[in-house]
Parts: structure tokens; sequence; C-alpha cells
């Protein structure tokens, strides 16, 4: 591409441009972006909502399961025989 015909074409965006910029937004369609923009944020917010409760669910699951094998509940680490500790971690045995 040499230099005029990018000058050609760097003019003819520049005018586009200009011409888009004097439209001016009828309100109907303002209207509508606004409510898909609202309808867009609510939808991800449900779904870190959603992602989180799911996360929290498997935690909990996950506890209860070490838990019931006789694991640290915070590590799934083994306790040691004579303190009661998590050899991974370092806590106590609280349950």
């Amino acid at each position: 591409m040499n230099s005029s015909d990018f000058a050609k074409r760097y003019v003819s965006f520049y005018k586009e441009l200009k011409t888009w910029k004097n439209i001016k937004v009828i309100p109907e369609v303002k209207k509508r972006v606004i409510r898909f923009a609202k309808e867009t944020r609510k939808r991800k917010e449900e779904e870190i909502r959603i992602e989180k409760e799911q996360r929290r669910k498997l935690e909990e699951y996950q506890r209860k399961s070490r838990i019931a094998e006789g694991r640290c509940q915070y590590c799934g680490g083994k306790f040691s025989f004579f303190g009661k500790t998590c050899k991974n971690c370092g806590r106590k045995k609280d349950y």
C-alpha cells in the first residue's frame, strides 16, 4: 500500500467518523442500550453470586469429609499422635 492509498483511506475514515459524531442518538435506542447494560450487569452479578455459593458449598463439603476421615479440617493433613496438632499447618485439632 502506498502513501496515497493510505491518505485516501484515512480521509474516508475521518469523514465517516465525523458523520457518526454528528448523528444524534435516538432516545428509544438510548433506553434500549441502557436497559441492555443493566441486564448484562445483573446477569454477571448473578453468575458471580452463584459461583461464590458453589465454591462455599464445595469448601464445606471438603471440610466435613476431612473431619469424617480424622484429618485436619483446614488443610487435610494428618495429626501428630501425641500433640494432636496438624503436621502440615500446625493447627490444633478443634473438633
